[in-house]
């Protein structure tokens, strides 16, 4: 059973009336179904559900969730919960209908009698063995499940409409029997039965004969039972009965109305008494009348619990839901200062001061007592108060004076400009402005004094250093000054000195404390500079107030209030608006009464010295894990298909303390060990590698605390199918295979192009031999011998230029795998006009290009159509015997292909072969078609050669022509 809370914590009243601390209210406007609440119920998940006449919610510390009968409720009208042992959250409705959730979705329940037979379900309890007993309007019934939403119900012999499981056993009640006009209950234990009397003594005995007792409808009985205690009450009355020691407290509720329903809650072993109608609150006491009355609340309460972190959640009949945190600080509100901001306090040994923004003075005895000072003249008080040993004064800027609280002169000062007081030692002070320093001693006579308006120096705080020293804390950093002028700027020894300093105070141990803008807290230990910053758990680097308290440094921060312990500067306690702080902005700190106390434009916040910090612990839930938007049941191991891409999870931090104000760290294992940050509620993965990862996440509060648990998923990604090790083995078999075959084929074809290669070479060097062959050398050189003999020297040596220059060119070409057309058809027409002039220009040479071919780009194998010609030439015109002999070349393309053909017009193949010898074969043509071969074996577009024989009219031969298609 819940832990219900006690009515002293909620409406107590801890100083002059106006003791208060954070409330939070939610309503319809923050998303309930509906402001009319009958329960609260926290769940062993620690999720709050509200009961309302328009459905159920379900709180998160973010959203209210609610459902309805069209989500499976049994019916709107909710009054109560129960959880079971299994964890399902049953819905008690006013119809009779049973619905429980689990796994996140409402069941609705159907019995096998009808629903108006039970009535209004009044309570529900399910044993270890899953059988329901349900206390209604119509008495209790018995039920079992036929199937997961299917129950067999039948009447118990008892006919109770209550049962309540203790740590000692069952009890169970009945509706009120009336004997005489008298009320009695029966209460049924395990082993006894009670009758209760409310008579004037209210005496329950134990019972032995109440069978024949008539049993009427009409008045409702509210049960507790606790250590052998039965706490029971109705509208008017109460009785407190020990089992022990059969001792009887009779309590009587005196209300003017007609009341409705006084309920009984428990609370860490305490009790509180409300009644319903009249909004009163009873806290039970030892002696007579066992009551005491407690400042009625303004709403019509319906119940009241607390939650895990001991937050107190109220609901009510018309307002909606409160929720108050527990917190270790009070409030007292602005309206009890006459809503004036408080901006400064002081103490002496006897009383608490405090200044409003609008010069008001107050004053805290030690009792607490307030009480308001004569108002000084009004734009008088300028600045803080001050405790000038142990005489509190302050600074009236129209008469230029200190003056005492009661508005009396103390110290007139010397400045136009008006100063403020700084601390002091046993013999001397300081009074000071924003560019003057005037020292003083302790009888006020003045020491000397220094303007810093020539070095634009904007003084902030004073505080001594030893008796004749003082630091000079200002906008532009840190000065020593001495009590003879001589000034020394720190900022020069150490440059966090340069910085701002907006106040400077000495703890008892000689420590010396600074607060800047921008660099946090400054600590000058003996030798030694520390600062402290939000990297050490301050919770902000920009500073506007310090208190030197009993134990802790206190800091005022843009964000809340940092304490420093004095003995551990890593101790840092940190206090927020959500730690129960009336303001986040504040204006000054005190430490008076063992309370430190922090003042604010909205009021006073307070707490104790000795205080004791409780951590609370949000807690983590993975609410929710989608792939490509497909929603998965099982979040402890995530497989996600090689296909999907899109990992998404949802997760939800729970503290109510934060109001939805949670951080989150997390970190995906396998892909990066780094912690990210985000306030997102959510996050996302897309394209994740193939492999296995964990995805951890935890929740931290606004103090830093991490949830004690960190979730964790496991996620495994899996891979396509040649990833896996199913295509890879084989694949690696086959590759092996493969590449040793592509190896040998590779090996065998680099052995046949090494071999071809050589015979190409062989094959060229044979073509330039048959080129150069003995006989046309004998002829070329007898030709100008011929020349040399007739004195014909001109031609003799024109003709070894040609001679020379087509061997230079032959040598060169033979050289190359491809020449350029230009340079062939060059080396061809030499060898022609060499073999012409020889031969007595017996035959002419044409050659005919068709314009589409560029000679200069177009690049064929070197000496390629020379052999060809010079067959022409030997074995076709040659033998003509005549001088009307052709050989015509022609170059064109025909199917992006080149052509060149060979026409002569000599005796034909067949008459060349018969004038030769028999056994004699065309060395040159038998070197081409070899050649032709081997340039084949490493070209993808083969060459072709074709001869053919030229025939006239009457089929004899004319000639040959010879089609080269490169």
């Amino acid at each position: 059973m819940k832990k219900f809370v006690s009515s002293l914590l909620l409406f107590s009243i801890l100083l002059i009336t106006a003791q208060s601390t954070n409330k939070y209210h939610f309503s319809t406007e923050n998303g309930l179904p509906s402001n009319e609440t009958y329960s609260i119920y926290e769940d062993s998940e620690s999720f709050i559900w509200i009961a309302t006449d328009k459905g159920v919610s379900k709180y998160n510390g973010y959203d209210f969730i609610n459902y309805t009968t069209e989500n499976g409720l049994g019916g709107n009208t909710i009054f109560n919960f129960y959880e079971d042992y299994k964890g399902r959250l049953w819905f008690l409705s006013f119809n009779g209908k049973l619905s429980y959730y689990l796994n996140g979705k409402i069941n609705l329940v159907t019995y096998s009698i009808s629903y108006n037979d039970i009535g209004h379900i009044l309570s529900l309890y399910v044993d270890t063995n899953n059988t329901l007993w349900i206390g209604s309007t119509q008495g209790e019934f018995k039920a079992s499940f036929i199937n997961k939403t299917n129950l067999k119900v039948t009447p118990t012999k008892e006919q109770y409409s209550f049962r309540q499981i203790d740590d000692k056993g069952y009890i169970f009640s009945g509706n009120y029997y009336l004997n005489n006009n008298i009320i009695n209950y029966k209460v049924k234990l395990i082993n006894t039965t009670y009758l209760l009397n409310y008579s004037e003594n209210s005496i329950i005995l134990p019972s032995k004969n109440i069978n024949n007792l008539k049993r009427k409808n009409g008045i409702g009985i509210n049960w507790l039972i606790h250590n052998n205690v039965i706490y029971n009450s109705n509208s008017y009355q109460a009785l407190i009965f020990n089992l022990k020691s059969k001792k009887t407290k009779s309590i009587k509720f005196k209300f003017k109305d007609r009341p409705t329903g006084t309920r009984i809650m428990k609370f860490k072993n305490q009790y509180v008494f409300y009644n319903l109608s009249q909004n009163k609150l009873y806290a039970i006491t030892k002696f007579p009348p066992y009551i005491k009355a407690i400042k009625s609340s303004n709403n019509f309460l319906t119940s009241i619990i607390t939650d895990n972190q001991e937050g107190t959640w109220t609901s009510t009949h018309d307002k909606g839901v409160f929720y108050e945190p527990k917190t270790i600080i009070k409030n007292i509100s602005s309206n009890k200062f006459e809503n004036e901001a408080i901006v400064s306090m002081i103490s002496n040994d006897s009383s608490f001061f405090l200044r409003s923004k609008n010069s008001k003075i107050f004053k805290f005895t030690n009792n607490l007592t307030l009480k308001k000072i004569k108002n000084s003249p009004l734009g008088r008080l300028n600045g803080k108060l001050y405790n000038f040993r142990d005489t509190i004064v302050y600074n009236d800027i129209i008469d230029k004076q200190i003056k005492t609280i009661n508005h009396k002169p103390f110290f007139n000062e010397i400045s136009k400009k008006p100063p403020f007081i700084s601390s002091f030692n046993n013999n001397e002070f300081t009074l000071y402005s924003w560019s003057n320093v005037h020292m003083y001693t302790k009888n006020k006579q003045l020491l000397f004094s220094f303007n810093f308006s020539k070095d634009k120096v904007a003084i902030k705080s004073i505080c001594y250093k030893n008796s004749n020293t003082i630091y000079i804390a200002s906008r532009q950093g840190l000065f020593e000054m001495n009590d003879i002028g001589n000034i020394i700027f720190m900022g020069d020894q150490n440059p966090i000195f340069k910085t701002r300093i907006d106040q400077i105070n000495r703890d008892k141990n000689g420590r010396f404390w600074m607060i800047t803008k921008e660099k946090g807290v400054i600590i000058i230990d003996n030798d030694q500079v520390i600062n402290i910053t939000t990297n050490n758990g301050l919770l902000g680097n920009i500073c506007t107030g310090l208190f030197i308290g009993k134990k802790r440094v206190w800091i005022a921060t843009e964000k809340g209030l940092s304490g420093i312990n004095l003995n551990d500067y890593n101790d840092i306690d940190n206090f927020t608006q959500k730690d129960g702080l009336i303001s986040n902005q504040i204006n000054d700190i005190n430490e008076y009464d063992n309370k430190v106390w922090v003042a604010s434009d909205k009021g006073l916040s307070y707490l104790d010295v000795n205080y004791s910090k409780k951590t609370y612990f949000p807690k983590i839930y993975i609410e929710k894990i989608s792939i490509d938007n497909n929603n998965l049941i099982d979040n402890k191991h995530i497989t996600i298909p090689p296909t999907n891409n899109l990992l998404k999870i949802d997760f939800l931090g729970l503290s109510y303390r934060e109001h939805g104000d949670l951080q989150y760290k997390y970190r995906l294992k396998g892909l990066d060990s780094t912690w990210y940050t985000t306030k997102n509620r959510s996050v996302q993965y897309s394209t994740l590698p193939t492999g296995n990862y964990t995805f951890e996440i935890k929740a931290v509060n606004h103090q830093g605390i991490s949830s004690k648990e960190t979730k964790s998923i496991k996620i495994t990604k899996q891979p396509y199918f040649w990833e896996t090790l199913y295509f890879i083995i084989p694949f690696i078999i086959i590759s092996f295979f493969l590449i040793n075959i592509l190896i040998y084929v590779r090996i065998r074809r680099v052995k046949k192009r090494a071999y071809l290669k050589q015979r190409i070479i062989s094959t060229e060097l044979k073509l330039l031999r048959s080129q150069m062959n003995p006989h046309f050398t004998f002829n070329a050189m007898s030709s100008i011998q011929y020349y040399i003999q007739n004195n014909n020297t001109k031609k003799a040596l024109h003709f070894v230029h040609r001679f020379s220059t087509l061997i230079r060119l032959i040598l060169e070409h033979t050289q190359k795998d491809t020449i350029f057309l230009e340079q062939e058809l060059e080396a061809l027409k030499l060898y022609v006009t060499i073999e012409q002039e020889r031969l007595k220009n017996s035959f002419s040479f044409i050659v005919n290009i068709d314009d589409d071919i560029d000679v200069k780009t177009t690049q064929i194998a070197p000496m390629l159509l020379q052999p060809y010609v010079e067959n022409a030439i030997w074995h076709g015109i040659m033998h003509k015997n005549s001088s009307n002999g052709i050989i015509s070349l022609n170059i064109y393309l025909e199917n992006n292909r080149l052509i060149c053909e060979i026409i002569d017009n000599g005796v034909g193949r067949l008459a060349s072969t018969m004038l030769k010898q028999v056994d004699k074969e065309s060395f040159g043509m038998n070197l081409l078609e070899e050649r032709l071969y081997l340039i084949n074996n490493t070209k993808t577009i083969k060459q072709t050669v074709k001869i053919t024989d030229l025939l006239n009219e009457n089929q004899n031969s004319c000639g040959t022509k010879v089609k080269l298609t490169l």
